[in-house]
């Protein structure tokens, strides 16, 4: 019984895991490609 409890509690705090995970990736995928394009954006002004 308490396996399951634990295997059930886990899968739960993963699911959250993986959900702010999967927004820490976008938020940090976001900033690499605005970073990006203001660089590009800098060198062809330049």
């Amino acid at each position: 019984m308490n396996f399951l409890n634990i295997v059930g509690n886990r899968g739960k705090t993963t699911v959250l895991e993986e959900i702010i995970k999967a927004v820490i990736i976008l938020k940090t995928a976001f900033i690499i490609v605005l970073f990006f394009m203001l660089l590009c954006f800098g060198l062809f002004i330049l």
